[in-house]
């Protein structure tokens, strides 16, 4: 936030990744929420489920992914959800919390299939590509990308990882390869 409020074109996201949700406490929220009086916050991310890295702490992430989700519509700002091997749990939740999604959002890096696209979209949310769709191993992405409604679109640097093909192994990723 600090460094989005020195530069005009910098916006900040704000939230606590679901790989870090044992640090989630209540004053921690209350950070974020003074966070969020900044102009230059524009949304609460990445939150949601990473069943990948941190497995052994699911019941947590789902605790936490609710919080975030409520402190989001609280405060009126769209979400940016991360989700890795979680698909089914994080549609439930969202289908579960489908009434705090009124301000919109993004399901980013998104490699999973077309019809969890379908189901994001019911929800009203919005899919991200970043540099993974380009992967030799990518399946389910480029399928999606041709057949989802390019207004439910976004494209991400997700930097500083992910970098797309033929620049994949350079580090840091850079927005120029979006």
């Amino acid at each position: 936030v600090e460094i989005a409020e020195k530069y005009d074109n910098v916006y900040a996201i704000i939230g606590v990744h679901p790989d870090d949700s044992l640090s989630y406490t209540d004053e921690v929220e209350k950070e974020l929420t003074n966070l969020a009086k900044s102009k230059k916050v524009i949304a609460i991310g990445e939150i949601g489920l990473d069943y990948r890295n941190s497995p052994k702490i699911k019941d947590t992430q789902k605790i936490v992914f609710v919080k975030q989700l409520e402190l989001a519509d609280k405060l009126g700002l769209p979400i940016v959800i991360h989700n890795r091997d979680s698909i089914g749990d994080c549609l439930s939740i969202l289908k579960e919390h489908k009434d705090l999604l009124s301000h919109g959002g993004i399901v980013h890096c998104f490699s999973e299939s077309y019809e969890s696209y379908k189901e994001i979209k019911k929800l009203g949310l919005k899919i991200a590509f970043g540099g993974n769709l380009t992967f030799k191993n990518a399946v389910n992405g480029p399928k999606v990308a041709t057949l989802c409604d390019i207004e439910d679109v976004v494209f991400e640097t997700d930097c500083p990882y992910l970098t797309p093909v033929p620049h994949r192994g350079l580090f840091p990723n850079e927005p120029k390869y979006t």
